[in-house]
């Protein structure tokens, strides 16, 4: 610690000084360890982070290899669909979407496999709960498609 000795508030003159209670120029003190287990809501959150700039930039591809792994989450989960279905890739979205949580997912899913799956993923597709149980107008005519495709 440095105090002022002289009295000159407008030259003040600097040399060591004390710590009341330790009579002391310094104070010892125990630095913080560095965290031993980082917590994975902490991960999720720099995934997502590096993941939105990602796609601001509009690099499909990237933003679903980094969020391999993590797109159980749900903000994650939109990101990584909005990414496939601006890629385009239908074998890459038929892999990552082969179980759609919402209708979104599920036409995204069948406008893939319309456009190059086989009779035997159409199927499957048409055997999701998801699927069977929906109303919607572009699944029901995703769901037409798929049949005639399975007829051929």
């Amino acid at each position: 610690m440095r105090q002022m000795v002289n009295q000159l508030q407008n030259l003040p003159t600097w040399g060591p000084g004390q710590f009341i209670d330790t009579s002391k120029s310094y104070i010892e003190f125990d630095l913080s360890p560095p965290i031993q287990h980082r917590s994975p809501s902490l991960d999720i959150q720099l995934t997502l982070e590096r993941v939105s700039d990602l796609f601001g930039q509009k690099k499909w591809l990237e933003v679903i290899e980094a969020l391999d792994g993590a797109a159980a989450e749900p903000m994650a989960r939109r990101f990584f669909v909005g990414a496939l279905a601006e890629l385009g890739d239908d074998a890459l979205t038929m892999r990552g979407l082969s179980n759609p949580h919402n209708l979104v997912e599920a036409v995204i899913l069948g406008t893939a496999i319309i456009e190059s799956g086989e009779a035997s993923d159409a199927r499957r597709f048409l055997d999701l709960e998801i699927v069977i149980g929906q109303t919607d107008a572009s699944l029901q005519e995703i769901k037409t498609r798929l049949k005639r495709k399975i007829a051929k």
